[in-house]
């Protein structure tokens, strides 16, 4: 199996070509896996794969683990919907393996792009023996605002400099926002790939944009959240099963050290693996 798995996916580099000459592939092999079913995890908002690497070394050398990282890191047009995305993805994911139980994960914005290819998956008549979600919150669960009676508050209790401070930060996210469009079509009039440092930023704007636009269905087979201990202000108000609680009624959740960032990473990694490992073995052996 390993052979095949290598046949499917090139490098980091071989995926993501920074001219744009090479055709881009979604799909980048982690670790090979020495055999098993193996398993798929997609991006977050910012569309690179570079913190799942200590997920699969977690996982130990004996799970294949792919990674699907978004059109788009590569200076190019990205895909611009949760539909879109999973369609690509599974194209990819069939090439690997034609035929289920499939095991799915996905993190941040990209659990949207992971639900939705479990749904399809389904629908085709395929097993999907457990689909991961990694801190991600419901699509359409939107952050929660500052009310009226709190800006008051606030008004009252830090004088005038609120309100201006209030009214430059507005003004700084407008420009911001207008710089980043002004130069996105800048460099797609001339053909040209974006650089760099304005990939990451469009990336984000547009996955994130992709998860909130998407309604889910609801989901009968077996579903892990895996949530950070904390959770910013704004989405508190998602609750302890981050707002899957009447889409999933098979859904577990496992709280892991950390914040949304560093819930993947050392050591935090380490509590989630532990259960992750054992989960993923399961729906296998049933």
């Amino acid at each position: 199996m390993t052979g095949t798995h290598a046949a499917a996916a090139g490098s980091v580099r071989d995926q993501a070509s920074i001219d744009g000459a090479e055709p881009f592939r979604p799909l980048v092999l982690i670790q090979p896996g020495t055999g098993g079913v193996p398993f798929f995890c997609v991006h977050g908002a910012a569309g690179n794969v570079l913190n799942f690497r200590d997920i699969a070394r977690r996982l130990g050398s004996h799970q294949a683990f792919y990674a699907l990282q978004a059109r788009g890191i590569d200076g190019r047009e990205p895909l611009e919907s949760v539909e879109e995305m999973a369609e690509a993805y599974l194209a990819e994911v069939r090439q690997v393996q034609p035929r289920g139980p499939y095991l799915l994960g996905g993190y941040s914005s990209g659990g949207a792009v992971a639900y939705e290819m479990a749904q399809r998956l389904i629908a085709a008549g395929e097993e999907v023996a457990l689909l991961v979600l990694l801190d991600a919150i419901r699509p359409g669960l939107l952050p929660r605002q500052t009310s009226p009676k709190e800006h008051l508050a606030r008004l009252l209790s830090n004088g005038p400099g609120y309100l201006r401070e209030r009214i430059e930060i507005r003004a700084r996210q407008r420009i911001a926002a207008l710089e980043m469009k002004l130069k996105v079509r800048f460099y797609s009039s001339q053909g040209q790939p974006l650089p760099l440092e304005l990939r990451e930023k469009r990336l984000m704007g547009v996955i994130t944009a992709a998860s909130d636009r998407y309604r889910p269905r609801p989901y009968p087979g077996r579903v892990v959240l895996y949530r950070a201990t904390y959770v910013v202000p704004q989405f508190r108000h998602a609750g302890p099963k981050q707002g899957w609680d009447e889409l999933t009624p098979r859904l577990e959740v496992v709280e892991v050290p950390g914040d949304h960032d560093k819930l993947v990473l050392e050591p935090n990694v380490v509590v989630m693996t532990a259960h992750l490992s054992a989960s993923l073995r399961s729906a296998v052996a049933r």
